[in-house]
């Protein structure tokens, strides 16, 4: 669980090799006006669902509700991209991530 400006939030993830599980669960002293989940810019969804529906999804952004829920993601990883640690590290050195 950690606390925000908002109240407490307890978020866990379990990932696999198509998507990620996501259990979100606010407990909110003062809820936010929208919570946005960004996804990885190295994947490509498939679908989102909330709760068991399916639900749209903008570029990289998921917007989500203001209570409990189950998001899963289905998703792609795009393989143009090279994995390695040091790409990444150095990418992000020279401001491309």
């Amino acid at each position: 669980m950690k606390k925000s400006y908002f109240g407490r939030v307890n978020l866990s993830a379990i990932a696999h090799e198509n998507g990620i599980n996501i259990s979100f669960e606010p407990t909110w002293r003062s809820a936010p006006e929208k919570i946005i989940l960004h996804v990885p810019f190295f994947v490509q969804i498939n679908n989102v669902s909330i709760n068991g529906t399916d639900i749209p999804v903008k570029k990289d952004c998921i917007n989500l509700p203001g209570e409990k829920c189950k998001i899963n993601i289905s998703w792609k990883f795009n393989s143009t991209i090279n994995y390695s640690y040091r790409t990444f590290v150095n990418d992000y050195k020279q401001g491309k991530i």
